[in-house]
């Protein structure tokens, strides 16, 4: 199985350490953990013994995680290195060969480099620049098929900003619901909203 590179992030590991104004992805420079950590979490961090931790990510973090949602909690949680193994992970567990998988675009455009390499198909849903970067929800339904495994959704949209309210989520999820499919939703963005609205999470 062959793996398409993933341009994106294969530009940035090359360049984004060597230039001096980095224009390939929003954000600040970074805190260190001292600056991060009251005194009594940093003693306890320099205390943390280097051995083999939990797999799924330690209870605590979990449970704190799953605060952050309604309905589950730590048992329904999984910590990965960063998004790209959480994505990769998805695409293995959820796509096989002559599946197809909806994207929502623009969208961090991994999910679907493994879902090809698996031997789904992907069929592109953009955002619509005319309707202040609505989602076309009549023609996400007319895409949708049996075969549809996967609907990949980015809410709050990067880079357009545009939030799903939640009369337009409970119609995905009823379009997901009809086919069995899944939704992959990325929400990194939730919390960086420049209004006081907190974007409800799926």
């Amino acid at each position: 199985m062959k793996f398409p590179s993933f341009n994106l992030e294969r530009i940035q590991s090359i360049y984004e350490n060597s230039v001096e104004i980095n224009l390939t992805e929003s954000g600040i420079e970074p805190l260190s953990l001292k600056e991060l950590m009251n005194p009594k979490e940093l003693e306890e961090l320099l205390n943390l013994p280097l051995g083999y931790g939990y797999t799924q990510g330690t209870p605590l973090l979990r449970q704190r995680i799953s605060n952050l949602y309604e309905g589950f909690d730590e048992n329904n949680v999984l910590v990965t290195s960063g998004s790209s193994e959480a994505i990769f992970l998805s695409a293995v567990l959820t796509v096989s060969q002559g599946d197809r998988v909806v994207m929502m675009t623009p969208n961090y455009l991994s999910f679907n480099g493994v879902a090809e390499a698996l031997g789904a198909d992907v069929d592109y849903v953009p955002l619509l620049k005319k309707e202040k970067w609505e989602w076309d929800l009549d023609y996400l339904d007319e895409v949708v098929s049996n075969k549809t495994k996967v609907i990949s959704i980015c809410n709050p949209n990067n880079p357009t900003g545009s939030v799903l309210t939640l009369e337009q989520m409970l119609k995905i999820i009823e379009i997901a619901g009809r086919v069995g499919a899944y939704l992959l939703v990325d929400e990194v963005y939730i919390g960086a909203e420049l209004g006081s609205k907190h974007t409800k999470s799926f």
